[in-house]
């Protein structure tokens, strides 16, 4: 759960109370999480979501009641989301295991899992920069998920920020259009710049003499690869970074359903457009 709490312009609020009062939140939030067990297949997503406060300009908390309604309201079915399907029980049951429980995973399981996963490639060629700035760009981006990715290119005050997010949203447009993969499935696998060929111009000085100056040029390189959810679980070195990736594991098999619920309604629509233009054609 998140507190908040406002300041007035002459007093400022005591900070006492609230650093109280935030530990009886973490306590209260550990006690509602460490319920769940696989007894009663049910994850509330709603005790650990961002938004489960009502800022109304007093120092509450949101009560279980409010943040049923809260959900409601959104119109999502994450908020109490039953666990029926095999795959969702076996990664409940890993999110439930010990950190450690598995070890650390051997590299050639790894790859042979991630070599299975879909791999979509972007590029942007000569780009007027230099290579090892936007490199700086490319470290930001690189092993995130792809809608974390684009929120930090958003609030990145480098000059190619937009460069490099344009080309993994129009990349994430790629997965979708030939896979139906939406971006809360993908992450950059691999983000970097390598150099482009260089102008070589002249350099004039002073007392008549000369030197060379290069206007560099670089190419982007982006490589979006479909997530391993069952394996970023496994990894996981706590309890709360499982329960965060079971998280964005439901939600983008959520937003997966929506999208394919989506396109089968508008191939549904376009096949009925068809049918009727093709029997206006032939009164005709």
């Amino acid at each position: 759960l998140f507190l908040w709490h406002t300041t007035t312009g002459q007093q400022s609020a005591e900070h006492t109370p609230i650093a109280t009062m935030q530990s009886l939140a973490i306590c209260s939030l550990t006690r509602q999480l460490g319920q769940l067990s696989l007894q009663k297949p049910r994850l509330s997503i709603a005790l650990a979501s961002s938004n489960v406060c009502r800022f109304d300009g007093q120092r509450q908390f949101s009560t279980e009641a409010e943040l049923k309604d809260q959900h409601d309201d959104i119109d999502t079915n994450l908020a109490f989301t039953e666990l029926d399907d095999p795959v969702d029980l076996r990664l409940a049951e890993l999110v439930d295991a010990p950190p450690r429980k598995f070890g650390k995973i051997p590299p050639r399981i790894k790859n042979a899992r991630l070599s299975k996963m879909k791999v979509y490639e972007g590029k942007e060629k000569n780009i007027r920069g230099s290579p090892w700035k936007l490199n700086l760009v490319c470290q930001l981006a690189a092993g995130l998920p792809v809608n974390d990715a684009l929120k930090q290119l958003t609030f990145c005050d480098k000059g190619k920020a937009p460069l490099a997010f344009n080309v993994i949203k129009r990349t994430a447009n790629l997965a979708d259009i030939r896979d139906g993969i939406q971006p809360s499935q993908l992450e950059v696998a691999e983000c970097f710049a390598t150099v482009s060929t260089m102008l070589k111009r002249v350099q004039f000085m002073g007392r008549g003499r000369i030197g060379k100056k290069y206007h560099r040029h670089a190419n982007f390189n982006v490589k979006l690869r479909e997530i391993d959810f069952e394996l970023k679980i496994a990894q996981a070195q706590s309890r709360n970074q499982k329960r965060k990736w079971f998280e964005r594991y439901l939600i983008a098999k959520h937003e997966a359903k929506q999208a394919r619920e989506e396109f089968e309604e508008m191939a549904a629509l376009e096949k009925a457009a068809a049918e009727v233009e093709q029997n206006r054609t032939k009164k005709m």
